[in-house]
């Protein structure tokens, strides 16, 4: 079975981090930063909003959370390893 350390795993997250940074900054934004406005969708990044389709909307607030739950269980996990003996 394949099996990543934790080190492995927290080095995908920071590299899943960087992408989705330069995706969202090359698209015009993140869905966290965005809303949802009479039945249209915007992303938004330093106050400056871009209007996208439903299915991106879903595909980037997707996308985020993994991101940020991923480092976060990556962070947990390579500080869980090292408490052990």
């Amino acid at each position: 079975m394949f099996r990543l350390s934790p080190r492995s795993w927290f080095v995908v997250a920071v590299i899943n981090f960087l992408l989705f940074g330069l995706t969202a900054t090359l698209i015009g934004g993140d869905a966290l930063n965005g809303h949802i406005a009479n039945g249209e969708f915007f992303i938004g990044i330093h106050g400056r909003y871009t209007q996208v389709t439903e299915q991106r909307y879903v595909a980037c607030l997707i996308w985020e959370l993994a991101t940020f739950g991923g480092l976060f269980l990556a962070w947990r996990n390579q500080r869980r390893s090292r408490l052990r003996p």
